[in-house]
């Protein structure tokens, strides 16, 4: 049995960069305090070299190179809907 715990990372354009330790796993994106973040959750004891992970923000209606984005994680609305962001993950 593994000790889990969940950390948020912020998401950003063209892709927020981050060090996360391998054996993560994306839980979901969402809109908190007017920043996309995201959530993943990760072994607390891991050993090994940490993964990096971007989180890419894509609006809809914008064309997009598919190989850059990696796994799609969710959607994400902002002001009330008037914007509306997809957010994928990739490890680089």
């Amino acid at each position: 049995m593994s000790t889990k715990v969940i950390y948020k990372y912020e998401a950003g354009f063209p892709g927020g960069q981050h060090l996360i330790p391998p054996g993560y796993r994306v839980l979901c994106a969402q809109e908190q305090d007017g920043k996309i973040q995201v959530w993943v959750e990760q072994d607390m004891f891991t050993t090994g070299t940490p993964r990096r992970v971007g989180f890419f923000i894509v609006p809809t209606g914008v064309s997009f190179d598919s190989d850059m984005t990696g796994d799609y994680v969710g959607t994400v609305l902002l002001e009330g809907g008037a914007y509306v962001f997809h957010i994928y993950a990739k490890e680089n």
